[in-house]
């Protein structure tokens, strides 16, 4: 919906215009334009899901005169509905047990900023973020603030199954980059992995291997 503050000049009423973001006003076809007499809740409808656009208004007043456009408004669409999403985990680190300082990343699918993480986390050693993202999407984490210890960031995502897909430890993270980019999934796994792998009993010529089994569907394991 748009919202504008009334010019009282704006005797006729006021037309307004959606464009594609980027896109030039004065030569270019907007997706979407309409008049009103009132500055309220304008629904602007027939848009794309994951679309970024451009709004202006534009005043029209006695003797058929048009005022300047307005500043543009940017937004961007949802990339699906509500009940397509499902939860993700972010686990936030810092080395030195004082959070961020100030860092901050960003999770972006199909081009569009879903989340902001980070800003938040003042103090401690650990943070943990829910962020809902749409199923079969691109999705990206970026590294967009370097607060003032960049070198003590760290982080780890967990998927809504409960598994680590990611661990920024033993890699090398740097500001201003693409920290890690996967595809979302709302699926349950069919098959699921064991989880708490360990190797216990370890003599010179043997050691006993020890796991759990997520679920009691499977048949067998491999090792």
């Amino acid at each position: 919906e748009l919202t504008f503050n009334e010019d009282e000049s704006a005797f006729e009423c006021y037309t307004w215009f959606a464009f594609e973001s980027g896109a030039d006003p004065e030569t270019e076809t907007p997706i979407a334009t309409g008049t009103t007499n009132s500055p309220n809740a304008i629904l602007i409808d027939g848009l794309s899901p994951a679309s970024t656009y451009d709004v202006y208004v534009q005043s029209n007043c006695f003797n058929n005169e048009e005022s300047e456009l307005s500043e543009s408004v940017t937004f961007s669409t949802e990339v699906c509905e509500e009940e397509e999403k499902c939860t993700y985990t972010f686990l936030l680190e810092d080395s030195a047990g004082n959070g961020w300082n100030g860092a901050s990343m960003q999770v972006f699918q199909n081009g569009i900023l879903v989340e902001t993480i980070g800003e938040n986390f003042s103090t401690g050693s650990e943070s943990s973020v829910t962020v809902s993202l749409c199923a079969d999407v691109t999705t990206e984490l970026i590294w967009n603030n370097a607060g003032i210890a960049a070198s003590e960031v760290g982080i780890s995502i967990i998927n809504p199954f409960n598994e680590e897909i990611y661990n920024s430890a033993g890699t090398s993270i740097s500001p201003s980059n693409t920290i890690f980019d996967f595809v979302s999934s709302c699926t349950p796994p069919v098959c699921e992995e064991p989880i708490n792998v360990e190797v216990i009993d370890i003599f010179q010529t043997q050691a006993t291997l020890n796991w759990e089994e997520v679920d009691n569907t499977q048949l067998t394991f491999n090792w």
